[in-house]
């Protein structure tokens, strides 16, 4: 006890001490916060500089893209970092596809065939996301929290495609929406919300799901009891960095109809939201990662959505989701009230597979449904094809047998005859693609590689029948790219980052290779730092 009182005595004394050599004023010790070294990048100059945080930031990076109908447009999302106000600017551009098509690379460079037609700073830096073009390609609806209060946060705004007009509201709702999507064979947007699903909320569904949620948070918020505390009677109780609730997200679909005399070209009709999942108490859109790829509605109607069993014991301790088929949009009609909480959710095409089901996928004429899969917990993933006609379901691409990489997101071609998708290939994300009939087959011989270096998203087919992509590299940030259907050609459309690119001052990057125990190739990154320093010398392994 005597030794750590000293101890401690010792240590009051030094740093009392310390304080005392500094010869500072006595305020500034106490906390505060401190300023950017850097209030912005380094000015560009002639010779090039080495790329750092600022320079890092300063990079506009292209994100969500939609195609229109008749594939001579896309509208895209841009990110770009204000200094002065040290916030993200938001933006949506239309590019002209087909101006693009006719135009040497000095003009494409200098983004001649690319029109800004909303930003985030032009109206207090609030959001601009999710484009998606409207059945007539004349108008673009994005999500935005443009209004505030007055729409409860993000709400559904539309906008003329090649002007003239300002964005106006198409949809607000009792509480903030996400993950907007434009389905033009059921002449509806869909949109994901956080609505509760609790024994509070039984009976809720829909848009009153919606009312009751909004009623609930605004009376929580205003409560003065000082009491606010949530008992868990159930694992899991927390995702990632963020502890779960009663609430969770569920896609709500919106009927939208032309309307000759607004001047935003639409209007959603008077029935009101409907929830797909029909208040039954599972996430869709699904955990940190999940978005609209969780849901699809075919051409006839058909609604499938990849979702964990409601409430299942194990849900704490599995990844396991399955892929569920209802063969009409729900009526919306009322919440499910019945014992079997999946009941309403429709038919379990994965049932027998413990592993995670994704991506559901309904062809263009809407009669096949295509869906990823891992047979087990951290598995490698195929691609399996339900036939909703016959309702045969059969493999299309064997995990591991039939191709050694796991597809994402899938996505069939314009004419159905083959299914595209993005698969890590060499720690690249490289654009693939099988025949939608026969499959990879043994060996993978079905299977074609499209892309061999970068990563890429895809966006979709164009009217010529050529992939819209945005490609990213060590290298550079992301940017759109005309790929041939084959791969075998591609043509930047996008140069956001050029003359930025052109004045930092960039390391190589290089590849290393070897054999592996079990005879397997084992890759690893030779990153040489970029150093303007003639007597630098280093490098880095990954």
């Amino acid at each position: 006890m005597l030794r750590r009182g000293l101890c401690k005595s010792a240590l009051l004394m030094s740093f009392a001490h310390a304080t005392r050599s500094l010869v500072v004023p006595p305020r500034t010790l106490l906390p505060s916060r401190p300023s950017p070294s850097k209030p912005a990048p380094t000015p560009l100059t002639e010779g090039p500089t080495v790329l750092d945080g600022s320079r890092l930031v300063d990079m506009a990076r292209v994100g969500a893209t939609a195609i229109s109908p008749d594939g001579s447009l896309a509208c895209f999302e841009v990110r770009q970092y204000d200094w002065s106000t040290k916030k993200f600017d938001a933006q949506l551009w239309l590019a002209d596809l087909q101006a693009a098509a006719a135009m040497n690379e000095a003009e494409l460079a200098a983004h001649a065939h690319l029109t800004l037609l909303t930003a985030g700073s032009q109206h207090g830096f609030t959001s601009a996301s999710s484009p998606q073009f409207s059945p007539c390609g004349k108008h673009i609806a994005f999500l935005s929290d443009r209004g505030g209060d007055k729409t409860n946060g993000t709400a559904v705004w539309i906008t003329p495609a090649t002007g003239p007009g300002e964005a106006r509201l198409l949809a607000s709702f009792p509480v903030a929406v996400g993950d907007l999507e434009w389905n033009h064979d059921s002449s509806g947007i869909v949109v994901s919300a956080s609505v509760y699903v609790d024994e509070a909320a039984r009976g809720a569904s829909g848009l009153a799901a919606m009312e009751s949620t909004a009623a609930r948070d605004k009376a929580l918020k205003e409560d003065e009891s000082g009491l606010n505390a949530v008992i868990f009677k159930r694992l899991p109780i927390r995702q990632w960095d963020s502890w779960l609730t009663s609430a969770m997200p569920h896609p709500f679909f919106v009927g939208v109809v032309p309307e000759a005399k607004s001047p935003s070209g639409y209007k959603i009709t008077d029935v009101p939201a409907v929830d797909l999942l029909s208040a039954v108490p599972t996430a869709v859109p699904s955990g940190a990662f999940g978005g609209s790829e969780d849901w699809a509605i075919s051409k006839g109607g058909a609604v499938a959505v990849s979702a964990r069993p409601p409430l299942a014991s194990d849900e704490a301790w599995t990844t396991n989701r399955h892929i569920y088929l209802q063969r009409t949009i729900p009526d919306g009609s009322g919440a499910w009230d019945g014992d079997d909480l999946a009941a309403p959710l429709g038919e379990c095409l994965t049932q027998g597979n413990p592993g995670y089901d994704t991506t559901p996928t309904f062809s263009p004429d809407g009669t096949k449904l295509t869906m990823a899969g891992a047979e087990y917990e951290s598995d490698a993933v195929g691609i399996m094809l339900h036939d909703l006609v016959s309702g045969e379901t059969r493999t299309l691409l064997k995990a591991e047998e039939h191709f050694d990489h796991s597809p994402g997101t899938l996505r069939w071609s314009n004419d159905g005859a083959r299914l595209l998708f993005v698969a890590d290939i060499r720690s690249r994300a490289s654009l693939c693609s099988i025949d939608a009939a026969k499959g990879a087959g043994p060996g993978g011989e079905g299977a074609t590689v499209l892309t061999s270096e970068g990563s890429h998203a895809l966006h979709g087919e164009c009217g010529s029948g050529s992939l819209l992509v945005s490609s990213q590299s060590f290298m550079a940030p992301p940017e759109l790219y005309l790929l041939s259907a084959d791969g075998s050609s591609a043509r930047q459309l996008t140069f956001f980052n050029r003359e930025r690119l052109s004045k930092t001052a960039l390391g190589r990057i290089g590849e290393i290779t070897c054999e592996g125990p079990s005879g397997d190739a084992i890759q690893s990154w030779l990153i040489r730092t970029s150093c303007l320093d003639a007597k630098c010398r280093h490098a880095a392994l990954r």
